[in-house]
């Protein structure tokens, strides 16, 4: 969910913070790592950003410290020009601040309101495990070979009629070959935490050479598998990453409860064009707020443990 716009607005968010934290002098509290010019730079200000260091240990700590209060130095120095220059009365950056305070704000609330969602209960982390065997018990790991045909509206027909005769990879292969349907290819391994549950489903029930098949505005996606491993993850090593998965999924679900709650409360009108834009059902539709599921990753069961709830 991270664009190059949310990129922006996340260093701009620590210009907002950075600007009020000096109105609040450091030395009030006494703890200044540094000065720059004529401005303090407090621990609150490197805690913050240590906070957010990911992989931090005893280890790393000292060095991810150097590397911050290098980072705020010339935060500060950058700060201090662009104050020098009267870059905050400039329209543009003022917008762009002020955005990245509204969307600080509006995270927040949703994440304080998030957190009050119902623990996952031993027997809830069990039901998963065991409603999950492609996931855990029986983990699988696959070696696939995707195809991809775009702009076959002229053959759709032909294409259709081939999905429908052939029954393995190779023989679909072949009939593309030989009626000169062009196509992408591609092998990869993938463990199944990679693929959406519901592709999972139908993957994990092919046997070797067997493929399923998307197809969407005339373009398909295809995808078969060659060969798969398999190994065991057992629940006491699985259940914490599980528990983890399941809070976050029920943060999700409140989340968008509470952010329903509030559309319904509110009464939102779009004026002009946005009128027509906002109704306009061929257009893609909103994006909701995301959540995945626990991933594993391939052949080490310890490291996919580890990775279990990756990203989330």
């Amino acid at each position: 969910m991270k664009s190059d716009v949310s990129k922006i607005l996340g260093i701009l968010s620590l210009v907002v913070l950075n600007a009020c934290g000096n109105h609040d002098s450091a030395s009030n509290s006494g703890q200044v790592i540094a000065k720059v010019n004529n401005e303090e730079i407090s621990y609150h200000q490197l805690n913050f950003l240590l906070s957010r260091t990911p992989g931090l240990n005893q280890d790393n700590v000292l060095n991810a410290k150097k590397n911050i209060a290098h980072t705020l130095v010339d935060q500060s120095l950058l700060y201090q020009k662009a104050m020098e220059e009267k870059l905050d009365a400039d329209p543009k950056i003022m917008l762009a601040l002020e955005q990245a305070k509204r969307e600080i704000l509006a995270e927040s609330w949703l994440q304080k309101t998030a957190n009050n969602y119902p623990k996952p209960t031993a027997q809830d982390i069990d039901q998963y495990y065991y409603d999950h065997p492609e996931l855990f018990a029986k983990h699988k790991t696959f070696k696939l070979k995707e195809l991809i045909i775009k702009d076959s509206a002229d053959k759709e027909v032909l294409i259709d009629k081939f999905l429908v005769d052939d029954k393995f990879i190779d023989d679909l292969v072949k009939n593309l070959e030989n009626n000169k349907i062009a196509f992408q290819t591609k092998n990869s391994v993938q463990g199944a935490e990679t693929l959406p549950l519901e592709q999972l489903n139908k993957i994990s029930r092919l046997t070797q050479g067997q493929y399923i098949s998307t197809k969407k505005d005339g373009s398909y996606w295809i995808v078969s598998v060659l060969a798969f491993s398999e190994e065991n993850i057992e629940k006491n090593k699985a259940q914490p990453y599980i528990e983890v998965f399941l809070s976050n999924q029920r943060k999700k679900a409140l989340a968008e409860k509470a952010l329903n709650n509030l559309r319904e409360k509110a009464k939102i009108e779009y004026i002009g064009d946005f009128a027509s834009i906002m109704s306009d059902k061929s257009l893609s539709p909103v994006n909701e707020i995301e959540a995945d599921k626990p991933k594993t990753e391939k052949n080490d069961s310890n490291k996919a443990i580890q990775q279990g709830i990756k990203g989330l």
